[in-house]
């Protein structure tokens, strides 16, 4: 009798250890969720802005993460003086602009990072404000140079910001300036961060680095991407195993980078097929044909500035006044020369 009840009793016992088992999953991942410790830790790990904070603001958009704080205006002490940023009404960088063309202006996008935005510079010190400056004084018609440049941006968040811009304020020429393969960037206090990775998954790839990232293996990218926004307890377990990773958090894997690169083509060749398009290099990008991959085969003109014997400081992604004048010397002659410039 003993023994016709021991594999029954095996099975019981296996049953409870299971349930139980089940039952504490299930109150971790509660006790998890209602306690946000994951999220707290996403907020510890996502790259932060840092700087001028004072115009800048988050926004409800995945992509984009934040943006220029329309309206805003803040004085700064920074290594090359004292600056101030002014953000216009319309949410870029300088004095006020309609956003309708006013006829007999020959308008140009400066679309980039913190190279175009002028990161420690004041607002009339930019190479967008400088390219202005020279063009309107060769007299004849007038030329506006809009800076749509944003501390940070990728290539996925330029792509957004050219087909918006494109659309609304209908230039006469695009300068696309690239200097970023990394991550988005969030302000400190971005509210409820879930929110972006649900309706944008492939953030996790710019938390998690790859070897960590394809826990459990066997699963798609999709499978594994829904866990992470799903279950509390496999949010924790990699962002733990990535804090204590000996390795940088801030690259984005190689594939990444292809699908990031591939918005932002398809931007250019739309904007395109609506205006003049011209792409620029900066000196501190290197190797200077580090964005290749996003122009190639487009049929549109390079203006890559080089910086050969010039002290360091003209290698930098944040260049002093001095630099920038001489970018604006250059493009315009750059422009001149592709017969862009009417």
């Amino acid at each position: 009798m003993a023994a016709e009840r021991s594999p029954r009793c095996r099975l019981y016992r296996t049953v409870l250890v299971a349930v139980g088992l089940m039952c504490g999953l299930l109150l971790t991942e509660g006790v998890l969720r209602l306690a946000a410790v994951d999220w707290r830790l996403v907020g510890r790990l996502v790259p932060r802005m840092t700087e001028e904070l004072q115009v800048h603001q988050p926004v409800d958009n995945p992509v984009l993460i934040a943006t220029l704080r329309p309206g805003s205006r803040h004085s700064y002490n920074a290594q090359h003086g004292p600056f101030t940023v002014t953000v216009n009404k319309l949410g870029f960088r300088g004095a006020e602009r309609a956003a309708a063309r006013t006829p007999g202006t020959f308008r140009v996008l400066a679309i980039g990072g913190s190279n175009v935005y002028g990161a420690g510079l004041d607002d009339d010190a930019t190479w967008p404000a400088r390219l202005e400056q020279r063009l309107n004084a060769r007299g004849g018609q007038r030329h506006e140079v809009f800076n749509l440049g944003v501390s940070g941006y990728n290539s996925l968040q330029l792509a957004a910001v050219t087909r918006a811009a494109v659309a609304r304020y209908t230039p006469d020429l695009v300068l696309f300036a690239p200097t970023n393969w990394g991550p988005r960037y969030y302000l400190t206090g971005t509210p409820r961060l879930e929110g972006y990775f649900q309706r944008d998954p492939t953030l996790w790839h710019e938390v998690i680095p790859p070897s960590i990232i394809s826990w459990p293996p066997g699963l798609s990218e999709g499978a594994r991407l829904s866990l992470l926004n799903n279950v509390a307890l496999q949010r924790l377990s990699l962002l733990a195993a990535t804090m204590l990773l000996p390795q940088s958090r801030s690259a984005i894997p190689a594939d990444l980078q292809r699908r990031y690169r591939l918005p932002a083509r398809d931007a250019l060749r739309w904007a395109s097929e609506h205006t003049r398009v011209a792409v620029f290099i900066c000196p501190a990008v290197k190797p200077p044909h580090r964005f290749k991959p996003l122009y190639e085969g487009l049929d549109l003109p390079v203006m890559t500035l080089a910086a050969p014997g010039k002290p360091a400081e003209y290698h930098d992604f944040h260049p002093p006044a001095e630099v920038m004048r001489w970018y604006a010397r250059w493009l315009e002659q750059e422009l001149d020369r592709l017969k862009l410039l009417p």
